[in-house]
C-alpha cells in the first residue's frame, strides 16, 4: 500500500505546494501522507491546512474537517492534549470524532470525560456497533467504579451481539 500511496502522493504534493491556499488540497495531502504513515509530516502539512482556512475566512466545514483529520493524527502520534483539543472543537461531532475525543480523554488519564464522551458515541452509532462501546465503558468503569458497574456494562454489550446474531439467523432463515 505504501508504494501505491507514495506514486500518488507526489502529484499531491506538486498540487498541494502550487496552490498553498487550497484548504483541500493540503487536506487531501494530510490524509494522504497520514495513510502512508508519515504522522509528523501530516499533522503539519493538516496544521497549516487549519491556518489557511482559519485566514482565508474559509468555510466552517473545512475548519471542522482540519479539525477532525488533526484530532485522529494527534491521538495516533500520542498527543492526547492535541487530540482532545482538536475534536473538542468541531461543533457537530460524528461517531469517529467522538470515538477519537473518547481515546484521547482515555489516553490522557481522563477516565470520567472519556466514559462521558463514549456515552455520547452510544447516541449516534448504530444498534450493531453498540457492543463495542461498551466493552470499552466496561473497561473506563473498572478503574473509577468497581467491577460491578464493569460486569452490567459487558453483560449489555454482550445483549447486543446476541441480538445481532438472532437478527443475522433469522434473515438467513428468511431465505433458505
Amino acid at each position: 500500500m505504501g508504494i501505491v500511496l507514495k506514486n500518488i502522493c507526489s502529484p499531491c504534493k506538486h498540487i498541494a505546494h502550487s496552490y498553498l491556499q487550497d484548504q483541500e488540497s493540503l487536506n487531501l495531502l494530510g490524509i494522504l501522507l497520514e495513510q502512508d504513515g508519515h504522522l509528523r509530516r501530516s499533522r503539519r502539512v493538516l496544521e497549516d491546512c487549519l491556518s489557511v482556512s482559519s485566514s482565508l475566512g474559509g468555510g466552517d466545514e473545512a475548519v471542522q474537517t482540519c479539525h477532525r483529520n488533526l484530532a485522529r493524527v494527534c491521538l495516533k502520534l500520542g498527543d492526547h492534549a492535541a487530540a482532545v483539543g482538536y475534536a473538542s472543537a468541531v461543533a457537530v461531532p460524528d461517531k469517529e470524532c467522538l470515538s477519537t475525543l473518547a481515546a484521547a480523554h482515555h489516553g490522557a488519564g481522563q477516565f470520567r470525560e472519556s466514559y462521558m464522551t463514549y456515552q455520547k458515541c452510544l447516541d449516534v452509532v448504530a444498534e450493531d456497533q453498540k457492543a463495542h462501546y461498551l466493552a470499552a465503558m466496561a473497561s473506563i468503569a473498572y478503574r473509577f467504579q468497581g467491577p460491578e458497574a464493569a460486569k452490567t456494562l459487558l453483560f449489555q454489550s454482550s445483549q447486543v451481539r446476541i441480538r445481532l446474531l438472532l437478527f443475522l439467523r433469522n434473515v438467513y432463515l428468511s431465505f433458505y
